[in-house]
């Protein structure tokens, strides 16, 4: 496994650095343990973009699965039985909920 180092640093040489990069300045490393390792095989990567674009695609994933949700789930519970009784009949035998709705 590749260790990197700074020169002029005392850091433990370690797998990986991470590190606030300023504009216009230039960054040396030395990499020991691969020997077959080019510079075009080295790659920069900015955390905060990676970070965004998790972040959005996560979005989307939660707004496809709760429209899914919303979409696929039916009612199991269902309400109790209402018997309507007529205002006009006093001798009604219906029942709200057990009782006498006339």
């Amino acid at each position: 496994i590749a260790l990197f180092t700074t020169p002029g640093s005392d850091d433990e040489p370690a797998t990986a650095k991470s590190f606030t990069a300023r504009a216009g300045e230039r960054y040396t490393f030395v990499l020991t343990g691969e020997d077959d390792l080019t510079p075009a095989d080295i790659k920069v990567i900015d955390q905060r973009s990676g970070y965004g674009k998790a972040v959005y695609l996560l979005s989307a994933f939660l707004a496809v699965f709760m429209i899914v949700t919303f979409l696929f789930t039916r009612e199991r519970v269902s309400p109790p039985r209402r018997t309507i009784c007529c205002a006009t009949c006093a001798t009604s035998s219906a029942t709200i909920r057990g009782s006498s709705c006339c």
